[in-house]
């Protein structure tokens, strides 16, 4: 026994060498591991995105078999009392300026607002007596001290992705200190905009309409404003800019309808999903553009934009769904925004 107990060893505890070449396997594995988990979460966001845009897109037919036109933005601007909406115009009316219908006193309301019932959100439609209240008038039950429905987050509008899903509901402030659109009425947020069109008069892309581009306002002409002669499927200009699949001569599985933008702090003319101004976006900015300075930079800011890598997603006018690189070239891109431009457009330029 005692012979045996001579050449017996006892293991000890790990030596400092062991204990770091152990860590260092470890930080080794979770750094392997963690653009993985990464991936695969940002692959179920971008999924989410694409089922919310899908659902979008069903709700505008649903919509349009109701009321044989897809919905309409109900941003009004006319040289004259011609600017009335159909059911009475609420808005800036001042002598000698055009005829408004926007801000929180107005019912400026955005086509996204009126897909609420089309959406499972009926409920918050009536209680805000949508469309017939103004922005700031739609309080639930009317009391002052009661918030509009407008400041009610939706997450069929948010992509999971962007940080507007978790910043909102907030006023808006540009960056300058101006009050946007909707004033400093406090809104929930989307991610995602209907597309005026190709057509736009500022900013690093500027590009004019041509024929036979059919704009929303025909007094206004080939022009460059897409809220009073868009040529694309939401034009600003109201109740007179409803389109319809006749009116799509493109074909509708050739055009864009909905696209994704992020959030931009203090970006000047909002990303509320309720006020028309802030639920548009243009194709004259390429996709993904950043080339803007903050968020009073309004004029670079419009362009569809998302968090997901090479590119955007969009609905087209025939309910589906594609996602749109960030490359394609923009006189495609152009084309694909207008509804009836006449071009061609191949089916992998995109």
């Amino acid at each position: 026994m005692a012979a045996a107990s001579k050449f017996s060893r006892t293991r000890g505890a790990f030596t400092l060498i062991e204990l770091l070449v152990v860590i260092a396997i470890i930080a080794v594995l979770i750094g392997l591991l963690l653009p993985a988990v990464q991936k695969v979460r940002e692959a179920a966001a971008r999924m989410q995105c694409q089922n919310n845009l899908k659902q979008l897109g069903l709700a505008c037919h649903n919509y349009y078999g109701v009321y044989q036109n897809f919905p309409f933005q109900r941003y009004t601007y006319q040289r004259s009392p011609q600017g009335n909406d159909e059911i009475g115009f609420v808005g800036n009316a001042t002598a000698g300026v055009p005829y408004f219908n926007t801000g929180k006193n107005a019912r400026d309301w955005s086509f996204l607002a009126i897909l609420l019932p089309y959406i499972e959100q009926e409920n918050l439609y009536k209680l805000g007596n949508i469309p017939n209240n103004t922005l700031a008038g739609n309080s639930i039950t009317g009391g002052a001290s009661n918030p509009p429905v407008v400041g009610t987050v939706i997450k069929t509008f948010l992509c999971p992705s962007d940080q507007a899903s978790t910043v909102g509901p907030i006023a808006q402030m540009s960056g300058g200190g101006n009050v946007i659109y909707v004033d400093d009425l406090v809104c929930g947020l989307t991610n995602y905009k209907g597309m005026m069109g190709s057509n736009w008069g500022w900013g690093t892309y500027p590009n004019q309409a041509v024929a036979p581009q059919t704009c929303c306002l025909p007094e206004y002409g080939l022009s460059s404003d897409p809220w009073v002669a868009g040529n694309g499927m939401f034009p600003g200009g109201g109740f007179r800019c409803k389109r319809t699949f006749g009116s799509i001569t493109d074909g509708s599985s050739n055009t864009l309808m909905i696209g994704e933008s992020t959030y931009v702090v203090n970006v000047y003319w909002g990303t509320d999903w309720a006020g028309a101004v802030g639920s548009g976006i243009t194709a004259a900015t390429p996709p993904n553009f950043l080339g803007f300075t903050d968020g009073s930079d309004w004029a670079n800011t419009y362009g569809a934009r998302s968090r997901h890598t090479g590119g955007v997603q969009f609905a087209f006018a025939d309910g589906s769904v594609h996602f749109i690189s960030q490359t394609i070239a923009l006189q495609v891109y152009y084309a694909m925004a207008t509804i009836n431009g006449g071009e061609v457009i191949p089916g992998n330029s995109y």
